[in-house]
């Protein structure tokens, strides 16, 4: 009896040992699943990094907060056709420092996707987003970041507070990208050291699409064309440079830069219908010691209005050369 209860006993003991170990081994997989290669096959993961590199034919990647490790340093996808940012993906990566997407035809960004918490200067990310399209920026997507760049990216809608209450950038840049709708507040309470606009295409840029945006250092736009820009679309409390560079603008509204800026210069640009006043809230900031210049040179509009020049003679001593006037058989705003 005693050796018939002792076998019993170890025999149940080796039965509830092998689910144990079934289990264990089990969960372990998960976790390691979790942030492993075997969640997607195109996808590298480890614990500082991951990597996706698409083929043909794949399904659509979904970043989700546990998509990555919690100490993920480096996101970077490339090469995909779908993509989904999650909501809250990266909220919570205290220790990511950069997002990378790259040729990616249908990036999808979900409100708060982008959108990292941060409490420390040194604990913002940088963001690129390049070779893509975006239909549709939400509220709240962006937030944490040091710098942002989109280079030859097409977007659709930029939604009102897209980016909102995102200070200590360094910069925000726009290459050769277009964007059809920039709506009210799309970019607001934004504190950066550069903006800088090179070889885009702006179709419509709503009242108070940049609003309460601070530009420290530089505001430079270059090569790039505004289709139609409402009033007080640019609204900046303060950029110590504003250049505008080989650029067209094919309506302006009246006041459509609100501006302070310690230096304005407008080389090689084309205004097709320029509204009375465009300029007039354009202003410097006081304690400078002696009035700047307001620098126009090789500048044409198209259609003629005597307010078209019209400066805030308080601010700014005119500079103007080679200045063009043409009068087309069109309504002068």
């Amino acid at each position: 009896m005693y050796t018939h209860s002792n076998s019993t006993m170890s025999w149940y003991s080796s039965i509830v040992l092998l689910l144990l170990a079934n289990y264990i081994s089990s969960n372990i997989v998960k976790i390691r699943d979790r942030y492993d290669q075997n969640i997607i096959p195109t996808c590298n993961a480890r614990v500082k990094y991951l990597r996706c590199r698409c083929q043909s034919n794949e399904k659509p990647i979904s970043l989700h907060e546990d998509f990555t490790s919690p100490d993920v340093r480096m996101i970077e996808i490339t090469n995909c056709k779908n993509v989904v940012f999650e909501a809250n993906a990266i909220r919570n990566k205290t220790s990511l420092k950069s997002v990378t997407l790259k040729d990616i035809s249908n990036l999808i960004l979900e409100e708060f996707s982008i959108y990292k918490n941060v409490k420390h200067k040194h604990q913002t990310i940088t963001v690129t987003i390049a070779n893509s399209n975006i239909h549709r920026v939400p509220s709240f997507s962006f937030k944490g970041m040091s710098m942002l760049q989109l280079v030859n990216v097409t977007i659709n809608h930029i939604s009102p507070f897209a980016f909102n209450s995102i200070t200590n950038m360094n910069s925000i840049r726009f290459f050769a990208t277009k964007v059809n709708h920039i709506k009210s507040q799309a970019f607001r309470k934004i504190t950066t050291q550069h903006l800088i606009m090179n070889g885009c295409n702006f179709n419509s840029v709503a009242t108070k699409a940049f609003s309460n945006l601070y530009v420290k250092q530089n505001m430079f736009v270059m090569y790039s064309n505004f289709s139609n820009v409402k009033r007080n679309a640019f609204m900046i409390p303060y950029t110590k440079q504003m250049n505008i560079t080989n650029s067209n603008f094919h309506d302006l509204k009246n006041g459509a830069f609100n501006i302070q800026t310690a230096s304005i210069s407008l080389r090689n640009v084309h205004f097709s219908k320029a509204n009375a006043g465009v300029f007039a809230n354009i202003r410097s900031p006081r304690g400078l010691g002696q009035t700047p210049k307001f620098s126009l040179n090789f500048v044409t509009f198209s259609c003629f209005n005597g307010k078209n020049l019209k400066i805030n003679r308080n601010s700014f001593q005119p500079d103007f050369k080679n200045v063009y006037f043409h009068t087309p058989d069109k309504k002068c705003g």
